[in-house]
């Protein structure tokens, strides 16, 4: 119940959170229906049917029962579903989402197009686009824009949107080959384009065992620059706590870091990844993995939140890992971890 702001005394041994939380959750918007499923068989139904979009999945033990999210995603690829997976181990957590090998992003960021005024455009197999300096563009490598109301090269003139291949401050550069077409004289303005970009996600499979193949930048990102490698060393643990909770169907405690040590490597040997270890670090992702802290899933449940709206192809989806640690929140001494009998026992 500590981190659940919807559950009290009187739910305990009597119903489920689901049917504990649901009630508050329709008062939420009266728009929006909202259901339960009471079982295995009616989430595999539901998935089944068509009626569903996202599936996010918050537990790999649900009553007992492991979910183990490579199941369910390949359940959600195979019927065209999105799939969101993510959990708060105590002080830290991840996300991971997978929108299929197909996913269609028609408005990477939801601003408005921009214009500038052209002063001048050199000719060549790339075609260097020069702007104004009275303010700086916005536009980035990957985008799209046209250009109108050339003189002299006027060849360039509301064609299809053109890729920016390199981007200066006052400077673009255009992926079309303007080596034959007329010189540059005078004036002309230049806009963004919103087109339509296929990205392709791999399953839960494929990214758990080499995370840093399914970002762009080829690596897990870290949200924050001062635990360069941190999101690495997370994921390692995350390996560990997965494999001893398919072993165990229960999340590990303190007495467990050493069999979840085994399993992270074994697991990341199997995978081919690698990280740098730290003990603490490791220990921290491991002992508190079975307890919830209400910040943490207050943060996790608000990205998670609008990734699932990005479903609809507005906006840039997650790529494809999000690892997050709070440790600095941890004691740093010894502390009474004697339970209070109160609902903020973990």
């Amino acid at each position: 119940m500590g981190a659940n702001f919807y559950l009290n005394e009187s739910h305990v041994g009597k119903v489920s959170r689901a049917d504990a939380a649901i009630g508050q959750l329709q008062e939420l918007n009266d728009y929006v229906k909202v259901s339960t499923l009471a079982s295995r068989a009616e989430l595999d139904a539901a998935l089944a049917s068509g009626s569903v979009h996202v599936v996010c999945q918050t537990e790999m033990l649900i009553n007992g029962e492991v979910l183990d999210p490579a199941v369910i995603n390949a359940t959600s690829r195979q019927n065209n579903i999105g799939y969101i997976s993510t959990q708060t181990f105590g002080p830290w957590g991840y996300a991971f989402l997978d929108y299929g090998a197909e996913h269609i992003v028609t408005d990477h960021d939801g601003e408005q197009t921009k214009s500038y005024i052209i002063v001048n455009i050199e000719k060549g197999e790339k075609t260097k686009v020069t702007l104004h300096e009275d303010k700086r563009h916005i536009y980035q490598i990957g985008d799209y824009v046209v250009l109108r109301e050339i003189e002299g090269m006027t060849e360039i003139n509301n064609l299809e949107p053109i890729k920016i291949v390199d981007s200066t401050v006052y400077t673009i550069t255009l992926d079309v080959d303007s080596s034959k077409w007329g010189d540059y004289t005078r004036q002309g303005l230049v806009e963004n384009q919103k087109v339509p970009q296929k990205i392709s996600f791999h399953d839960w499979s494929t990214s758990y065992a080499n995370p840093a193949a399914s970002s762009p930048e080829g690596m897990l990102m870290p949200p924050d620059l001062a635990k360069f490698g941190r999101s690495e060393q997370l994921h390692h643990a995350l390996m560990g706590i997965h494999a001893f909770v398919l072993a165990n169907a229960r999340y590990p405690a303190t007495a467990d870091i050493a069999a979840v040590k085994a399993l992270a490597d074994t697991a990341a040997k199997a995978a081919g990844f690698e990280s740098e270890f730290d003990e603490k670090v490791f220990a921290n992702a491991v002992q508190f993995s079975a307890s919830s802290i209400s910040p943490l899933c207050a943060f996790f449940g608000g990205i998670v939140a609008q990734e699932i709206v990005k479903k609809t192809g507005k906006y840039s989806p997650l790529r494809q890992w999000l690892h997050f640690d709070t440790n600095e929140s941890l004691p740093r001494v010894e502390v009474n971890r004697a339970p209070l009998n109160s609902r903020y026992d973990d």
